[in-house]
């Protein structure tokens, strides 16, 4: 899955940035790579989304949005099922 699939709210990993090297490197720089924990707080209308993680908040555009593969992170599905929620990337 990708940040694009993501609902706002929802903690995710990092599993992998599918771009080239350049743009790769460039999320690195601001602190976005493998095994980060994030979570979507506003997804655009066009796929861009706003990310927060560390104290950090970025805006990715829906093309980068889509090369960021994520996965839930630990103890996110069974806090949504406590809640009564189902909320899934």
């Amino acid at each position: 899955m990708t940040l694009s699939d993501c609902p706002r709210g929802v903690r995710v990993i990092v599993d992998d940035v599918d771009l080239d090297d350049r743009h790769r490197f460039r999320l690195r720089e601001i602190g976005l790579a493998r095994g980060v924990e994030l979570q979507v707080i506003q997804r655009g209308v066009f796929g861009g989304r706003v990310i927060a993680f560390g104290g950090e908040r970025v805006a990715l555009d829906g093309n980068t949005a889509r090369a960021v593969h994520v996965r839930i992170a630990r103890g996110e599905a069974e806090r949504n099922n406590e809640n009564g929620e189902m909320n899934e990337c």
